[in-house]
């Protein structure tokens, strides 16, 4: 088997098979001659290295060293974002700072190639601006957070889950942030090509989501998506399921499916 090292500057990714979701087991056999590994390299000063060879590259497959074919930098490749902003209860205090940090955001990082989308989770997940690479249209989107309507992403949560808090709760419990990430890859970012990113601002508690946060890892996995996210946590104390919050926005920024979603 051969390999391919694929350089990003900033990002991150590794790709996994996501299964099918609903679907009755089927068994694929294919034989595959090239497996596209990303990664980032830096220098002990913390700065993208360039001008890496392939003999400087070690793949282990289950402890087996691969063969690296070929070696190329995407960081000049046109950049898709998802921007997932909880607009929930818990969050009202902050939708200044993240309407401040969302605008920051698209002003600096982006460039003209780039383009962007935003999603709003509260007591459903809501595709706010669609794909674009339109500052006004995102900085349009990012004022109307939490305040103008917008269509629901994916399917509707049905509230059926029972981590929800009680039957007196909002639909799914108020905050579906696993279904926002879950649709955000599977409808938008893997369909898109070049490299890909989303960008969490939210205390990462979700109350009742049809998807939980492994349905959410494993679509971000499939769509080559990196994870990043700001927590901003409402609370003064600790609480466990805010604790559980914090645990798993590290989980999806490491691509690491927890035991339990």
């Amino acid at each position: 088997m051969e390999t391919a090292i694929v350089m990003k500057r900033h990002w991150v990714a590794l790709a996994f098979a996501v299964p099918l979701l609903a679907q009755p087991p089927t068994v694929f056999h294919e034989d595959v001659n090239l497996v596209r590994v990303p990664c980032t390299v830096r220098d002990s000063n913390g700065a993208a290295a360039h001008d890496l060879r392939r003999d400087e590259f070690v793949v282990l497959d289950d402890g087996v060293p691969q063969q690296v074919k070929y070696i190329w930098q995407e960081s000049d490749l046109p950049l898709t974002v998802g921007l997932i902003a909880d607009c929930s209860c818990s969050q009202s205090s902050f939708l200044s700072q993240q309407r401040q940090t969302l605008m920051q955001f698209v002003s600096r990082i982006l460039s003209p190639q780039d383009r962007a989308f935003l999603v709003s989770v509260a007591e459903q997940q809501k595709l706010v601006t669609d794909l674009t690479s339109s500052v006004e249209s995102l900085r349009a989107g990012t004022e109307g957070l939490g305040i103008e309507e917008a269509a629901v992403l994916g399917e509707p949560c049905s509230g059926q889950n029972p981590t929800v808090w009680s039957r007196h709760s909002p639909p799914c419990g108020g905050k579906t942030l696993w279904n926002g990430v879950f649709f955000a890859a599977k409808l938008k970012l893997r369909l898109q090509a070049g490299r890909k990113a989303m960008l969490l601002l939210t205390d990462g508690w979700d109350t009742g989501s049809d998807h939980g946060v492994t349905d959410a890892i494993e679509a971000c996995q499939g769509a080559d998506t990196v994870v990043f996210s700001i927590r901003y946590n409402p609370y003064k104390f600790s609480l466990p399921a805010l604790t559980r919050g914090q645990h798993n926005l590290q989980r999806i920024a490491r691509g690491r499916r927890p035991e339990s979603s």
